[in-house]
């Protein structure tokens, strides 16, 4: 399957059901390359970063990052999912500040 693909099929419904908090804290994920650094810059704890992450998963049916024991990094559709969100992201913290 393309991944690149099957996300940019997303419907809006779906996007529109994100919180800007899992949108967030699954770039951080992605930047920081793991949940300890996402939860140490977020201020969340690991638990509840990691939970955030698996309802974006559960929402685009797909695995967003590859684990390995304790390290992780994005598949294919996280990287996608991840150039789809930055602007989003960028855009909230813009309006925040």
């Amino acid at each position: 399957m393309d991944e690149g693909r099957f996300v940019s099929n997303l419907t809006l419904n779906r996007a529109e059901s994100l919180s800007v908090q899992q949108i967030n804290t699954f770039c951080c994920v992605y930047e920081l390359g793991g949940y300890a650094g996402a939860s140490e810059q977020l201020g969340l704890a690991g638990p509840t970063i990691w939970e955030q992450v698996k309802i974006l998963e559960r929402v685009y049916k797909t695995v967003l990052f590859k684990r390995s024991g304790r390290n992780i990094r994005p598949s294919p559709t996280g990287d996608v999912l991840y150039r789809k969100h930055v602007d989003t992201k960028l855009l909230c913290a813009v309006s925040i500040s």
